[in-house]
């Protein structure tokens, strides 16, 4: 045999007897215990800024709060997605366990920043990302909270035809819970920024205050309690805002008796409610059903607001003044009606305080 060749074979069977031993001593070592004193690789821990979420239908994976991927195959833009924060935690589930929502925001290169509600719920193995629901594009993020077992984000955007070059001034708040493991939108709830502007704009008529809103679901109205200047003693007053109609009245939640008022000389009780009347009078309520006493007749004169005219978001920019009726919200009579000029009918009829108007600019 040629001497170089067995030498070849020499080699290659130590190299093969050296292999076989390292295994064979790994295999020792680990049925032994040899290994015990051995740390083991440091494995890392899920947490909200490290977990994949579901954007638009494609999963996302975020890196200490970052992700970074091309924007399209070969692109040299990248669609970026970061974690924003304004988190709020609460057990969502009902498990036991801490979860946590946040906001989450993409860029895909171009001048549009769209910003995400997201959820990461807690787990034995650590966080699970939810399905990410889109708030908008630009808008500006306020706070979370998490109330009534919803999580609530409220943050500010533009009115409705505003270029999205506009400063987002409209405050919104939207509901999202989970169910079934993911985040869901609550529906079909007015928010409580709204109905505070309506309340306002309804029962507030300078220095006064209304507390933090409650939403009484069965009968689909909002009730801030008031500090209003115009008060009645024993009575709690409260402006209730109703969803379905966006309207608002308030409430003086006052009790009490009437004199007898039936053929039998029995008293009835009622509430002692005032309904404010469109001159601006005080009704109560009477009788042995406690019903409002009727209102004054209105001046027929006037251009009544219709149902439909108070709806919609945006009024047309024209200058077609009319003059309108504005109640004042009082107790005690006289308290007449104020005249107002306002630049079209339909900003007048978006009043919920305006009766009517007549044509032109009011005489001063």
């Amino acid at each position: 045999m040629d001497k170089n060749v067995a030498t070849l074979i020499t080699v290659a069977f130590v190299i093969f007897l050296a292999g076989f031993g390292f295994w064979a001593y790994q295999i020792y070592k680990s049925s032994t215990g040899l290994n015990a004193n051995i740390p083991a690789p440091a494995q890392n821990t899920p947490d909200p800024k490290n977990s994949t979420y579901s954007i638009e239908g494609q999963p996302v994976t975020l890196v200490n709060g970052l992700s970074e991927v091309p924007a399209a195959p070969g692109s040299a833009s990248k669609t970026v997605t970061r974690y924003f924060g304004n988190e709020v935690s609460g057990d969502f589930n009902a498990d036991g366990k801490n979860d946590m929502a946040f906001i989450l925001t993409k860029n895909s290169g171009g001048s549009g920043t769209f910003y995400y509600v997201a959820a990461a719920i807690s787990e034995i193995s650590g966080y699970r990302g939810t399905e990410a629901i889109l708030l908008g594009d630009r808008i500006a993020p306020q706070s979370t909270e998490y109330r009534n077992n919803e999580i609530i984000v409220n943050y500010a955007d533009r009115a409705p035809g505003e270029p999205l070059a506009a400063t987002p001034s409209v405050g919104m708040s939207r509901y999202f819970l989970i169910a079934n493991g993911q985040l869901q939108e609550v529906v079909g709830i007015m928010p409580e920024t709204e109905a505070r502007t309506i309340a306002e704009k309804t029962c507030v008529k300078g220095g006064e205050t209304l507390s933090q809103g409650i939403y009484n679901e069965n009968s689909k109205t909002w009730w801030f309690d008031a500090n209003l200047n115009a008060t009645r003693p024993g009575c709690n007053p409260a402006c209730v805002v109703k969803a379905e109609t966006k309207t608002a009245e308030i409430n003086w939640r006052c009790t009490g008796t009437i004199p007898p008022d039936n053929a039998n000389g029995t008293t009835t009780s009622c509430t002692m409610e005032a309904k404010i009347c469109p001159d601006g009078s005080a009704a109560g309520r009477t009788g042995p059903n406690c019903e409002f006493t009727p209102c004054p007749a209105t001046n027929n004169g006037q251009i009544a607001c219709t149902a439909e005219s108070r709806l919609g978001d945006v009024c047309n920019q024209i200058y077609d003044p009319v003059c309108a009726t504005v109640q004042i919200q009082c107790i005690k009579a006289p308290c007449n009606p104020i005249q107002q000029t306002f630049s079209n009918a339909c900003e007048a009829c978006h009043s919920q305080l305006v009766l009517g108007y007549l044509k032109g600019e009011c005489v001063k």
